[in-house]
Order: structure tokens, then sequence, then C-alpha cells
């Protein structure tokens, strides 16, 4: 059951105990788990709707898969949530770290992030509703040898942050 079904079963967000949130994220994550074994992979990461506290809900899973087109490896994102209300615009912020060293960090238009990409997912303005989607992206084969963890930040025109990603492997 979600939040949102909880509020409209006469309750509010703020009026819901805060272990029933924590219910709440503890059976999706077990859903996702399930997901993962049926399908027999591997995750690296994962996507939120929120960063921190118990209660963050799982929105999707991030996992490496060899590119049998391309050669190497890529990122293949899962996702699978549900949007309030229309989404116009905001900024999708990333930070690649190195072994532990920031080595790369920037931010972009929420509607712009993936004008260049051919397999383009977000076309704004997101309208409300269930949305799934599957992301394929690209390592790049030059990349050394290391521990790499990626972190994502969605947010609002109005700073409120839509939702987070985090990931970590090793090559």
């Amino acid at each position: 059951m979600s939040r949102k079904a909880l509020e409209q079963d006469g309750g509010s967000q703020n009026g819901i105990p805060e272990s029933i949130d924590i219910q709440i994220a503890q059976y999706q994550a077990e859903r996702w788990e399930r997901w993962l074994q049926i399908m027999d992979f591997v995750s690296v990461g994962e996507l939120y709707d929120k960063c921190e506290g118990e209660d963050k809900l799982i929105l999707g899973q991030v996992i490496l898969l060899p590119d049998k087109e391309n050669g190497g490896i890529k990122a293949k994102i899962y996702s699978n949530f549900t949007l309030h209300e229309k989404i116009e615009d905001g900024e999708i912020h990333m930070q690649v770290k190195y072994n532990d060293v920031k080595i790369f960090q920037n931010y972009w238009p929420l509607c712009e992030a993936e004008d260049e990409m051919e397999d383009k997912v977000l076309y704004c303005p997101l309208q409300p509703g269930r949305k799934r989607f599957v992301k394929n992206m690209k390592v790049p084969n030059y990349l050394p040898k290391g521990k790499y963890t990626t972190r994502a930040w969605v947010y609002t025109p109005e700073k409120k942050m839509m939702g987070c990603a985090i990931s970590e492997f090793v090559l």
C-alpha cells in the first residue's frame, strides 16, 4: 500500500505513524528484491523518493550488464513510480567519485538532460500518473579499475527533492 493510498483512506501523510511509512518502505524493498531474484540481476544501486530515512521508498534499480552491442558494460536503470502532480521543469544534479575522490559534478535542466541521447525517456511536462522506464547508460571502456560511486538528485524549480539515485560498483 502506498502513502497516497493511505492518504485517500482518510489519513494524511503527516498523520500517518512513522512506523507505517517504514513498513511500506520495507514492503517495497522486498518487492524489488524479489524482482531482482526473478530477473537474475545483481543491483549496484537504487533510485529513491528521498535520500535519507528508514522510510525512503525504492523507485528503481541500477544493474550492470554486458554491452553486447558496443562491447564493455552498461548500466541499465529500471524505474517504477507514480507522480502525483505535473512536473514542468526542474534540475538533475550528478556527482561521480572514483576511489572516494570526486571526479565529476554537474547539473542539467530536467527537461533538457536527455536531449542528445537516443533512448530519451523524459518528456516534459511530466504528467501525473504511473511511470515506468528503462534507461541504458554506456559505461566508458577507458575507465580505470577501481571503485565508482555515483549520486544523482532530481529537484523541482522550488528546490523540492523529487528523488535521488545512489550506485556503487567496482571495475
